[in-house]
């Protein structure tokens, strides 16, 4: 039984030395160049990487949010704008958006900076409405007009945090 045992014992070495052999020769290779690949991708963003990337989620939402402004308008905003002011302000939020999202993770401040300032027209655009039909219609709009404030001052300050340089600095 013993010899039995041994036996066993190093075919299971002997098995596990040939798929360690496997791995590292053929298994192994297209997951580090996949690595390689994703980690090449994230050094040509430039610092702060992850603020950058969660920017450009945000400048993506945005944009979306714009496009679907175009083709579907709000009837609340519409009603209080008017067809064309609701398709300008529609127009700022998917500009600000796609133009946001092509340039934060490149470091282009200069036309990063020309994004977030439509946003922030488009913002206070619908924060004038928001807070306009708190007083004119029944219901509460306090909630949105918080919200779109809160984003407002977000989109100051990464206006402000970008403000120095036209590109940005490569750590």
């Amino acid at each position: 039984m013993s010899t039995v045992g041994a036996a066993a014992r190093d075919a299971g070495r002997v098995a596990s030395r040939a798929a360690q052999w496997v791995w590292a020769r053929t298994l192994a290779r297209p997951w580090s160049e996949f690595a390689d690949f994703v980690h090449g991708l994230w050094m040509r963003i430039a610092d702060p990487r992850v603020q950058r990337v969660a920017f450009f989620i945000a400048y993506l939402a945005v944009a979306q949010s714009g496009v679907n402004a175009l083709i579907r308008p709000p009837s609340s905003i519409e009603g209080e704008l008017g067809t064309v002011l609701t398709l300008i302000w529609a127009l700022f939020l998917t500009f600000g958006g796609v133009v946001g999202a092509g340039t934060v993770l490149q470091g282009w401040n200069y036309l990063e900076r020309l994004g977030v300032g439509a946003l922030i027209v488009g913002a206070v655009m619908y924060g004038g409405i928001v807070l306009s039909l708190h007083f004119i219609q029944d219901g509460q709009r306090l909630t949105q007009w918080g919200f779109v404030t809160f984003c407002a001052v977000i989109l100051i300050w990464r206006l402000w945090d970008i403000r120095g340089y036209a590109i940005a600095p490569r750590g």
